[in-house]
């Protein structure tokens, strides 16, 4: 899901790697030392506290003082960039709608053979996940692959049309698959429906993150924790009628961003809302 703000899930993730404990934020505008483009998709820290601020017209690498962009003249093979994540060896692998790219050392370089044969024909990727084991996930036209570093395999594809693949995380051993119709669980390559949409108070699956050894869920109407089963935590009842569209957890507090120019920290059972200035 594209986020219509220009920089919630950035201030998001800033204010977990930089302010910690303040409440202090920058804005950062698409001047020309500043973003590519104002719809940010996705945002990405690596290890070594770059961000990777991913666009509907670019790829931006933000050290903290400065950006660098990254564009079609560059080397991606397309502009419109979905998301980013760090491999095991520091090369951040790119997803955009037109395919697969790998930057390693601040350079595009090329992908494996049979990455590029695969992606020979410009199939867009929507979605990437790391495992703790290695293996990359990829949700390609709505159809999850993963990639051992020798072989790409189909491991899921929904069996009907209008289920849209929209988030993956790793929990407990299992891939857990947010769509706009539910949860799935991939358990060994092999996904099933795990929980029906009735169990949801809304099953449209936005976001993922883990709080205190739970799976929280980002829906279209608020937050359900899953544990063995789903349920929903009255602590986080004010949620209910917020659309969650992203979701991070980190230093015992959560920020969960709304599809306006909302977000909002979770932190001692306190909840603290904020929006940008106009």
């Amino acid at each position: 899901m594209f986020l219509r703000i220009i920089l919630i899930s950035f201030l998001s993730f800033s204010f977990m790697v930089s302010y910690q404990q303040q409440t202090n934020f920058e804005f950062f505008n698409t001047d020309p030392d500043g973003l590519s483009q104002s719809v940010v998709t996705h945002i990405m820290q690596d290890s070594k506290g770059y961000l990777w601020i991913s666009t509907e017209d670019g790829l931006n690498r933000f050290d903290g003082d400065d950006f660098k962009r990254f564009y079609r003249e560059d080397g991606l093979v397309g502009h419109e960039i979905n998301c980013t994540v760090e491999g095991e060896n520091n090369e951040i692998w790119v997803a955009s709608r037109r395919g697969l790219n790998l930057i390693k050392n601040n350079k595009i370089i090329s992908l494996p053979p049979i990455l590029i044969e695969f992606f020979s024909n410009f199939k867009p990727v929507s979605n990437l996940y790391f495992s703790e084991n290695g293996l990359l996930f990829l949700v390609v036209n709505n159809e999850i692959f993963s990639w051992d570093g020798t072989e790409i395999s189909s491991i899921y594809k929904p069996k009907q049309k209008s289920v849209k693949i929209s988030s993956l995380i790793e929990y407990r051993d299992s891939l857990f698959v947010g769509t706009n119709e539910g949860m799935m669980v991939c358990y060994s390559g092999d996904a099933k429906l795990s929980l029906e949409k009735n169990g949801f108070k809304n099953g449209n699956i936005n976001c993922f993150s883990v709080f205190e050894d739970q799976l929280l869920i980002g829906t279209n109407s608020g937050v359900a924790s899953y544990n063995d089963s789903l349920f929903y935590s009255n602590k986080f009842s004010f949620f209910d009628t917020i659309l969650v569209a992203n979701m991070h957890c980190g230093n015992n507090r959560i920020i969960l961003a709304e599809q306006v120019e909302y977000f909002y920290i979770y932190e001692n059972e306190k909840i603290e809302n904020f929006q940008r200035d106009k």
